[in-house]
């Protein structure tokens, strides 16, 4: 097993640059990015909060853009996965591996699907998350039926603007995210407060009905993380903006307790 000293504090990112394909973009088989229209992207996204110390996985799942039926004939992916202390400017970070679709990483295929996945060591000093080793989720309509109920009742407190019950709704994972960004719990329930209190200004944000009748379950985590997705990858649960023409997107990654029951884990 890798350990690390006491000190370190190494943040992971994974830079991608994706074109000619819908693309899902997972580490560990969690999802770190998706997008179902197939826009071009660069991009880093930041990475800590579905790692472990030791061995880890990058995926990318790859399909056809919305409407298509097959991928650009062009499509090329590549993911590049850093690491530098939480101290250090990010000109100091360290590639850590690389994938690329078409590549030499192993390819594998499921419907329409092209799944690449590629492998690494990361060295990180917090405790392995709970989804990783948290019960198996059965794929069918009673886990979807199961997620609708949780998801719902997430939305009712959004609109009674019921802060403090929020923060206990997610305050596992605010244990983990603490962790896994170096913060104190206090700081990190701090930011969630924020994020969920910014859409409670009506002059610029209007919460829409849950659209859960018509969300999809999603199985991640190598069958131990769950979610509710729109057509459009994103969640059911959104505000709109004042214009009517943004929205903004409450997203919820599910995993069961020990004692079979769903928390908000991401």
């Amino acid at each position: 097993m890798v350990t690390s000293p006491a000190s370190a504090e190494p943040m992971y990112s994974v830079q991608v640059n994706m074109s000619g394909c819908a693309y899902d973009i997972r580490v560990n088989d969690g999802p770190l990015y998706e997008n179902v229209q197939g826009f071009p992207l660069v991009v880093e996204l930041p990475a800590n909060r579905w790692i472990r110390n030791g061995a880890n996985e990058i995926s990318f799942h790859l399909t056809p853009p919305l409407g298509a039926t097959r991928m650009d004939k062009d499509c090329h992916c590549t993911a590049v996965v850093y690491v530098r202390e939480r101290s250090e400017d990010r000109e100091a970070r360290r590639e850590v591996a690389k994938l690329e679709y078409p590549g030499p990483s192993p390819v594998t295929r499921q419907g329409n699907a092209v799944i690449a996945t590629g492998s690494f060591v990361a060295d990180v000093p917090y405790p392995v998350f709970r989804w990783f080793t948290s019960g198996e989720i059965a794929y069918g309509e009673e886990t979807r039926l199961q997620l609708v109920k949780e998801v719902e009742s997430f939305h009712a407190l959004l609109e009674a603007k019921n802060l403090d019950a929020l923060a206990a709704r997610v305050l596992e994972r605010d244990k983990e995210d603490a962790a896994a960004l170096y913060r104190s719990l206090g700081e990190q329930v701090g930011f969630s407060r924020r994020d969920y209190s910014q859409f409670f200004d009506e002059a610029a944000y209007t919460l829409r009905p849950a659209r859960t009748a018509t969300a999809k379950l999603r199985i991640f985590g190598n069958g131990r993380l769950a979610r509710l997705d729109l057509s459009n990858g994103q969640s059911p649960v959104y505000y709109l903006t004042a214009d009517r023409q943004t929205a903004g997107y409450v997203g919820m990654v599910f995993c069961l307790n020990g004692d079979g029951k769903w928390m908000v884990i991401r």
